[in-house]
């Protein structure tokens, strides 16, 4: 298992990976190194399910007017909706494979790794 730390802009990133024969295993988390602290990130809490999905997930937070990007794991946008609900039902319509779900809000923003099946 290997791991990468790397920067751009404010923006950290992690990354980890694996080859095992044929098979490339990998992660890709953002964050923003400035100013996050353990109380802003309890500020927003999430619920995604199910992940892995078909495409059409639940996403339920604890604020109103959040904004969700999806993006492919070569940093393409690929998915925007701003969620006018504390429960929404999500339809992406994206193609099988892992993607990185972003939620922003005024209390800050929340990262996951979401994987389409």
């Amino acid at each position: 298992m290997a791991s990468q730390n790397l920067k751009i802009g404010n923006k950290g990133y992690i990354a980890t990976g694996m080859i095992t024969g044929n098979i490339h295993m990998a992660d890709l988390w953002e964050f923003d190194p400035t100013g996050v602290g353990i109380d802003e990130q309890l500020r927003l809490e999430v619920s995604i399910y199910p992940n892995p999905s078909n495409g059409i997930f639940t996403l339920q937070t604890n604020q109103f007017g959040i904004k969700m990007d999806i993006y492919d794991i070569q940093g393409r946008l690929m998915y925007s909706e701003k969620l006018g609900e504390f429960k929404s039902a999500i339809n992406t319509n994206l193609s099988k494979g892992v993607y990185l779900l972003k939620l922003t809000s005024s209390e800050g923003s929340f990262s996951q790794k979401l994987i389409i099946q």
